[in-house]
């Protein structure tokens, strides 16, 4: 049995982008004037590559400061 894809019935697929290395900074610079309440959270988000709820559902015995290690 064929499974059919989305773009199969009429519909585009959508590939993630990536922001580039200046966007980034950018970003960071921009969150940590405008919003730094939400700056640690976005920089960490961007700095490890963790999915937002994977981030929000750190706890800290997660982390490991002697080793340096999430």
């Amino acid at each position: 049995m064929l499974k059919r894809s989305r773009t199969e019935e009429g519909e585009q697929q959508h590939k993630a982008g990536f922001l580039l290395r200046e966007e980034l900074g950018l970003l960071l610079r921009t969150g940590q004037e405008h919003c730094p309440r939400w700056y640690p959270f976005v920089s960490l988000l961007v700095r490890t590559g963790l999915r937002i709820g994977e981030a929000a559902a750190l706890q800290w015995a997660d982390l490991d400061f002697n080793g340096r290690f999430l």
